[in-house]
């Protein structure tokens, strides 16, 4: 997943609009942590 070109602002306002951007799923290796970790990130406003 190319997490570079998110921002805060361009995120999603809904959990449905989220949701297609970024589909909940287990974690199962480390790229799918720095995936999650990213997105977590730009959720809070930190990148």
């Amino acid at each position: 997943m190319n997490t570079a070109a998110l921002n805060f602002a361009a995120l999603p306002k809904t959990y449905p609009g989220l949701v297609a951007l970024y589909l909940p799923r287990p974690i199962h290796d480390k790229i799918a942590y720095d995936d999650a970790v990213k997105i977590v990130h730009t959720l809070v406003g930190i990148n």
